[in-house]
């Protein structure tokens, strides 16, 4: 079950009722940072900040208000005032080739357009596209509905109001790529070369960015499949026009048309080819960010795709790519079928991402992410498999230490000790320590080397501290059991033991504590 989470601010001007979509934002502090900015401004009487989470499994919205601030106080308004349309964040058909609105779009319609083999930029600027939309009555209906519940939530017009605002801006929308098509106006372009000409003809006019998306998307309705249409996008990036505002409009429909692709299972399926599990194929999608040519099967086209991310080109599609990573991570599906393999694939695609520039994913939104993930891990029934086919306790012991290893998060590096210490207090861990087929020297080096591992591992200082302790103690029987043979009458004797537990001390081969403690007091009363 996969939820993709945003955070819309809200503002509401003057004596208006309504509220207003101002922004869509990533992340919670920088939503709300952004509030606080719009209130200091002076401009706004209130602000609003709603969580929205889309399902992918029921397909439904859910809105959370989080932050209100200002007048809120509602206006009373006469029956023609309630009649007006319902406040939308797009009021226009143009504001539905937003960068949001084309998001929004991708949500609702995700299996939709998976089915039909369409990025969203071909779909609102294909007209056989949007009648066959519009045939399905119910699809189209449902998306509708779900538009109006999200927008419900946030500024508490009736659903019926907002239902009837949005079909008039769709219906709008779709009528005008319907007159552009009647009346001739949808240049065909066969090649590149044709497209890149259109945008050097066109480039200035009102209506350039409405046309070029129109030809974009008939240059890309013969592509078969999603590496055609990527390679036929590649190939627009390639021959882009000469005049640099023409080459700016081609790149920045380019560019969405590429974060469209990416952002689809099923493209990225057919593009990176079969992966043995979901972490395989979230590091090849993390190579894919960072600019690495991918290997085995992949496409021709993913190849020169990410020589364009390595040059730094296509923000908009790498930072795409960067946030569905992420995503993934945060979704519920495993990476692998093993706990082992679970934090391979983790240690990889971390290594990755945090390489990539802060500008387009911020470290700490990698971190957020790791740690989402990092709490499915320590989950008891994945610690449970992670120790089911331990061979001892102090097998158990290490496996945890190297869970520590992999995962990030205060609370999560807790729960890692709620485990481990009971562990470490057990009277089996204490009998494997101090197992008598074993050399001494073994013992304590065992010992020594568990309690390291403790000591650097991430846990809390304090955990770090009572686990080392606790080793401490037990390693502690192995020396006094030797104590004697090292003050024993037999003075050679003695001496080839002091010289054996004196290297082991140098070597590091001792816990530390009392274990080293006592094994020098007795060196210097031998060497007295």
């Amino acid at each position: 079950m996969s939820k993709h989470i945003h955070f819309e601010l809200f503002v509401r001007r003057g004596a208006a009722r309504s509220w207003s979509l101002h922004d869509a934002i990533e992340s919670r502090q920088d939503a709300l940072d952004a509030a606080k900015a719009q209130m200091a401004s002076g401009f706004v009487t209130a602000v609003r900040v709603v969580k929205e989470v889309f399902d992918d499994a029921t397909n439904e919205f859910r809105s959370v208000v989080i932050l209100e601030d200002g007048n809120l106080k509602k206006i009373a308004l006469g029956r023609e005032e309630e009649d007006k349309p319902a406040a939308l964040p797009c009021l226009t058909p143009e504001d539905l080739y937003s960068v949001h609105a084309r998001l929004t779009l991708s949500r609702l319609f995700a299996d939709t357009l998976a089915r039909w083999k369409l990025t969203v930029t071909e779909l609102i600027h294909r007209p056989d596209m949007l009648e066959k939309l519009e045939a399905t009555g119910t699809l189209f209906q449902h998306a509708v509905q779900k538009v109006a519940i999200a927008q419900t939530a946030s500024n508490g017009v009736p659903v019926p109001q907002i239902i009837r605002a949005v079909n008039d801006l769709a219906d709008r929308a779709i009528q005008r790529v319907y007159r552009e098509d009647r009346a001739g106006r949808i240049t065909a372009c066969a090649s590149a070369a044709e497209l890149a000409a259109l945008a050097d003809a066109r480039g200035g006019q009102p209506d350039a960015a409405f046309a070029l998306g129109l030809a974009l998307a008939r240059y890309l309705a013969p592509a078969p499949n999603w590496s055609g249409k990527l390679d036929l996008v590649l190939q627009a990036i390639a021959a882009l026009p000469k005049t640099e505002a023409a080459r700016a409009a081609l790149l920045t429909l380019a560019d969405a048309v590429v974060g469209e692709i990416l952002s689809g299972s099923a493209a990225l399926q057919e593009l990176i080819g079969p992966m043995p599990d979901l972490g395989s194929a979230l590091v090849v999608m993390s190579d894919l960010y960072l600019g690495r040519p991918p290997g085995g099967e992949q496409s021709s086209a993913l190849a020169r795709l990410s020589s364009l991310f390595g040059a730094d080109q296509l923000l908009d599609a790498r930072t795409g790519l960067g946030r569905r990573i992420l995503a993934e991570l945060r979704a519920h599906k495993k990476l692998a079928g093993t706990v082992d393999a679970e934090m391979r694939h983790l240690r990889a695609i971390t290594h990755r991402l945090v390489q990539g520039p802060p500008k387009l994913v911020p470290h700490e939104d990698i971190v957020a992410a790791i740690t989402v993930r990092s709490r499915r891990l320590v989950q008891s029934d994945t610690i449970s498999e992670l120790l089911k086919d331990a061979k001892s306790p102090i097998d158990k012991a290490e496996r945890l230490l190297s869970l520590d290893e992999n995962v990030v998060g205060a609370e999560n590096k807790r729960r890692i000790w709620d485990y481990l210490k009971p562990i470490l207090s057990a009277a089996p861990f204490e009998a494997a320590l101090l197992d008598p087929r074993l050399p001494p020297l073994e013992r304590l080096a065992l010992a020594a080397r568990l309690q390291t591992r403790i000591l650097r591992s991430s846990l809390a200082e304090a955990s770090r501290g009572e686990g080392a302790s606790a080793i401490d103690a037990i390693a502690r029987h192995t020396i006094d059991q030797f104590r004697t043979q090292l003050t024993a009458a037999d003075r050679t004797r003695s001496a080839v033991v002091a010289l054996t537990f004196a290297r082991a001390l140098e070597s590091g081969g001792v816990p530390k504590g009392t274990c080293e403690t006592a094994i020098r007091e007795v060196l210097r009363k031998l060497a007295a």
